[in-house]
């Protein structure tokens, strides 16, 4: 019986199996809490239904005081009749000290006829049976004693009533209240069973999509990628799955590229060096974003300003002599706007390489010219230094691309604590041997230590927590595709310098 009970479990879903141990454990706790409830509430109900007929038989015994005395079966009467009158009071009656019954109402049943000690409650097959007596307080004397101001008293036993309770009331509330528990009960099993479902189904989806996901990869398909939602140990397997099938695609896409010639595996790499650069000046340019949006916002303020003194002297009808050098200023900074905007989208053009002869000098200017609020933010000082006007032949863009890196390293070198030192940024220009053209940037930070300055090049290698590890390796291999190189040193507390080595335009000739 286990082991079929275990094959069927191995041919079912996780999810099934997950519904399953769910409603057997519901239906456990649903029964427990069934029985509990039913034991709680049958005893309480039993203890509220005794102590309520014990507090009338109480009071029946007070209102048959005044019958007993006088044996007035009108009086007997009138107490019954009130006692009576409770729907569960089946028989009732007052009997006197000789067991004579002075009134009684409805029919008896055998075993009610108790012998004293009074007061007694007793439980037949189905009723209760109260006797309490009716007794009643005679002075023995009206003299004071003990100086309490009290006469002594004693009970006078003057017989005792009897009462015979049904237990057909509290039997209809205790199957009422189990019947209501149990719907309760079985209304929220209901709730929760419906809530499970849907969480499990939630946590499976997530497996069945990866199933798919891994069935499709096996089928041959490329590109698939599992889904990385649900619980956090189906994100993981998520990742490793997806990490496997990164590898396996790079192996196979490898395995294609050796099939092809020498020339389309350079031009292959070419394009990926493409896009790792296209990749990095986006990421340069969202960190840049709130100089740019700052930079841009002086000169549109001024053409508003401007623009609006024109209309006011213009509502005056009046010549106004300085209106054409006013609408002057207003045309120089939208050009200046629109110079920014225009440096913008050339640095983020993305396309094949073109050498070209690149103004070194005025490229640099271009790059410091985006950077120029950040530089002022944190009150760096830099010079630009060129006896002479060199031309370097390769990407101008690219060449932007290495300049802007090696600057904004060398800001966020300097940002940090300098010891009090002044932050300046020095760039040299000039030409290497008769071939190159060579531009320094030197900065005044905390340096670089020896063990950092070998491994400084190496990809995915970086000092900074938020760091990709990929600029300075993107910088070196744009320059040597461009025929140049890059070297750095620095010590500790004197801050670093950086030269880069191109080919120059002409440089041989002279």
């Amino acid at each position: 019986m286990l082991e079929t009970l275990k094959k069927h479990l191995t041919q079912t879903s996780f999810k099934t199996q997950l519904l399953l141990l769910f409603v057997m454990g519901l239906s456990i706790l649903a029964i427990v809490v069934t029985l509990a409830t039913t034991v709680s509430t049958h005893y309480l109900m039993e203890n509220m239904f005794i102590t309520r007929n014990k507090i009338l038989v109480e009071a029946f015994a007070k209102q048959s005081t005044l019958a007993l005395l006088y044996g007035s079966e009108e009086n007997s009467r009138d107490a019954v009749r009130i006692v009576s009158a409770f729907q569960s009071v089946e028989y009732a009656a007052i009997h006197e000290v000789n067991h004579k019954r002075l009134f009684e109402y409805g029919k008896s049943v055998p075993g009610i006829d108790l012998p004293p000690p009074y007061p007694i409650q007793k439980e037949l097959d189905a009723h209760w049976v109260f006797i309490e007596p009716v007794v009643v307080m005679n002075p023995i004397d009206k003299e004071p004693s003990n100086g309490g101001g009290q006469s002594n008293q004693k009970p006078q036993f003057l017989g005792y009533v009897k009462v015979l309770v049904s237990k057909s009331e509290l039997q209809t509330i205790q199957s009422t209240i189990v019947l209501s528990n149990g719907l309760i009960i079985f209304i929220l099993s209901a709730i929760l069973y419906f809530i499970f479902r849907k969480l499990v189904n939630q946590m499976v989806e997530p497996l069945q999509t990866l199933t798919r996901t891994m069935k499709k990869r096996e089928e041959g398909q490329t590109g698939v990628r599992a889904s990385l939602q649900g619980a956090k140990e189906l994100h993981t397997i998520g990742e490793a799955f997806n990490q496997m099938i990164n590898v396996l695609e790079e192996r196979e896409e490898a395995l294609i590229k050796e099939m092809h010639s020498r020339e389309k595996a350079e031009e292959n790499v070419r394009q990926h060096q493409r896009e790792l650069a296209h990749f990095s000046r986006l990421k340069t340019m969202g960190e840049m974003a709130s100089g740019i949006a700052h930079e841009l916002n002086q000169p549109l303020a001024a053409i508003v300003n401007y623009t609006g003194g024109c209309l006011e002297r213009l509502q005056t009808e009046q010549t106004v002599p300085e209106f054409v050098a006013v609408v002057q200023k207003i045309n120089d900074q939208a050009e200046r706007a629109g110079a920014i905007i225009h440096r913008l989208k050339d640095f983020l053009r993305k396309g094949n390489a073109v050498t070209e002869s690149v103004d070194v000098r005025l490229a640099i200017e271009n790059v410091l010219k985006l950077i120029e609020c950040e530089l002022n933010q944190y009150e760096i000082k830099w010079s630009v230094q060129a006896n002479e006007c060199p031309k370097a032949l390769m990407d101008k863009t690219h060449f932007e691309q290495v300049t802007l890196n090696i600057i904004q390293n060398a800001i966020e070198a300097m940002k940090e604590n300098t010891e009090g030192k002044a932050r300046l940024l020095t760039i040299t220009v000039g030409l290497s041997g008769k071939e190159m053209v060579e531009v320094s940037i030197k900065d005044t930070g905390p340096g670089i230590p020896p063990e950092i300055l070998e491994k400084l090049f190496e990809p995915f290698f970086t000092t900074k927590e938020e760091g990709m590890g990929m600029g300075l390796s993107i910088v070196s291999s744009i320059l040597e595709s461009h025929g140049g190189r890059i070297q750095v040193s620095s010590m500790v507390g004197e801050g670093a310098m950086f030269k880069l080595f191109m080919p120059g335009e002409g440089i041989r000739d002279k």
